[in-house]
């Protein structure tokens, strides 16, 4: 049960993300103009088909759900170190764009606006694609492989009185410490 519906909700982002697509297609304005408008729509349908991509391929190759699991994974971290990129590059032209405008150098500043529209919309983008990812990720509460292999080497380090417990949800605030219920 647990499969089909980490499988079910990657079949509902991949058509939610075709649909985002279909919709940011048919936004495109035929003149041809330049329009800052029209940066910030390629920008979000290139995202959205990268992302329809990359769903189609683990759908279609993987059926075991760790692999599925891991490769899930690896796509959100594959966006999450394109989206940091972009961030750093998107900070660094805004700085430079600062001094260019300081400089009266309009004609290089158009073109550096022009950079930033289609930046920050990629960066948008990105950041929603990562959301989806990771609120599908917390709904199947499944967490990031990394984190269970980094806990269990540090387990496997420490003698078992230091060990600390894997525990995906807790409630700390209810529990009683150990150490306490055998004093009472």
């Amino acid at each position: 049960m647990e499969a089909q519906t980490f499988k079910s909700r990657l079949i509902s982002l991949l058509q939610r993300s075709r649909q985002a697509a279909r919709m940011y297609s048919e936004m495109r304005r035929s003149n041809d103009k330049l329009n800052y408008a029209d940066l910030q729509i390629k920008e979000w349908k290139n995202i959205n088909l990268e992302l329809v991509d990359e769903l189609s391929i683990l759908l279609d190759d993987f059926y075991d759900q760790k692999i599925l699991i891991a490769k899930s994974f690896a796509l959100l971290e594959r966006f999450q170190i394109e989206q940091v990129s972009i961030s750093t590059i998107l900070q660094k032209k805004k700085d430079e764009l600062s001094l260019t405008i300081n400089k009266d150098d309009f004609a290089k500043s158009a073109k550096l606006s022009l950079e930033l529209v289609s930046l920050k919309s990629r960066n948008q983008a990105l950041e929603a694609v990562l959301n989806e990812l990771n609120r599908m990720l917390e709904k199947c509460n499944i967490t990031s492989p990394k984190i269970k292999k980094e806990i269990k080497k540090e387990n496997d380090t420490k003698d078992k009185s230091e060990r600390t417990p894997f525990v995906i949800k807790s409630n700390l605030d209810k529990v009683i410490p150990i150490n306490v219920a055998r004093k009472a």
